[in-house]
């Protein structure tokens, strides 16, 4: 590597660190996923040239894959059970995404086709970033858009869920007043 690949991954994990740390300050939730992912995509939207190295994303998705497979304990399982309609529904809707999504960017923007499924593949960004550089896909307006759509889903869908009263229905489906959904 060449010491300006250096420098570029030293100010991409600053700009990352920052944007953590500010989330944090600010109360966001999950700061260290909003902050980086809000600081990064700014900057890479207004023309920085951001990246990370093989290794060190090899490294992340070793710990985000422990702290997503620390989540699965037996009581989610077990209640993962009690929702095979809702996960046949998911399963459908998200096979509809990626069609569609895939079909708009190759006709709309003229991505090449593995890039159109990748950018349109919902789910974890490291990890379609990574299967875009394997692929040959171009991985920089992979990039732009799964930043974009996490931006978006962490930037929007909290204040949403917040603004929902939530623990009202929760009460309801305990007391017996709503049938939950699916079961």
């Amino acid at each position: 590597m060449l010491t300006s690949d250096y420098i570029t991954i030293v100010k991409t994990v600053i700009i990352g660190a920052v944007g953590g740390s500010i989330a944090t300050i600010l109360h966001f939730p999950a700061p260290f996923l909003m902050g980086p992912a809000i600081a990064v995509t700014s900057a890479c939207l207004f023309g920085m040239d951001l990246k990370i190295n093989n290794l060190m994303r090899e490294v992340c998705f070793i710990f985000i894959g422990l702290s997503m497979g620390s989540s699965a304990t037996p009581e989610v399982l077990e209640a993962a059970k009690k929702w095979p309609l809702s996960f046949i529904i998911l399963a459908i809707c998200l096979y509809i995404i990626m069609v569609f999504g895939a079909y708009m960017f190759r006709r709309l923007f003229n991505y090449k086709p593995i890039s159109a499924l990748l950018a349109s593949t919902p789910g974890h960004l490291s990890f379609v970033i990574a299967l875009s550089l394997d692929k040959g896909a171009n991985s920089a307006q992979i990039a732009l858009v799964q930043s974009v759509r996490v931006l978006v889903l962490t930037l929007i869908i909290p204040p949403l869920l917040f603004g929902m009263d939530l623990t009202e229905m929760e009460r309801k489906f305990q007391l017996g007043y709503m049938p939950i959904p699916f079961t």
